[in-house]
């Protein structure tokens, strides 16, 4: 496994996406974020979870995409990742790449932010 740090996760062949206007897990939300657990159990660094949001979900998007990432992070703890691990961040009403486009925002997206720590 490569990491680059500071660019996406690619390793992780997982989408978390969420229904217009929520942040709550689905059961393939879950599903997603198991494997993702997987992967991430595996020392990989820091990891910073960014929630998206839609366009038009306006001044509230900023708010609804933190509280995308948030879902994600407390399910990944759930599933034993360590939270010292994880990092929030969050963007308003856009998608990974900045476009605009409105499926493709609803989701989360993981961002290796430092090198990977020693096991414990």
């Amino acid at each position: 496994m490569v990491a680059v740090y500071g660019a996406p996760i690619t390793d992780v062949p997982v989408v978390v996406s969420f229904a217009p206007g929520s942040s709550a897990l689905d059961a393939s939300a879950r599903e997603n974020v198991g494997f993702a657990a997987m992967f991430m159990k595996n020392p990989v660094g820091v990891v910073e979870i960014r929630g998206h949001a839609d366009a038009e979900d306006g001044l509230r998007g900023e708010r609804l995409a933190r509280k995308r990432a948030e879902a994600v992070r407390a399910a990944l703890i759930g599933l034993g990742v360590k939270s010292k691990q994880l990092r929030i961040g969050s963007h308003r009403a856009t998608t990974p790449d900045g476009s605009t486009a409105p499926a493709p925002s609803r989701l989360v997206e993981f961002i290796t932010i430092t090198r990977p720590y020693a096991s414990e």
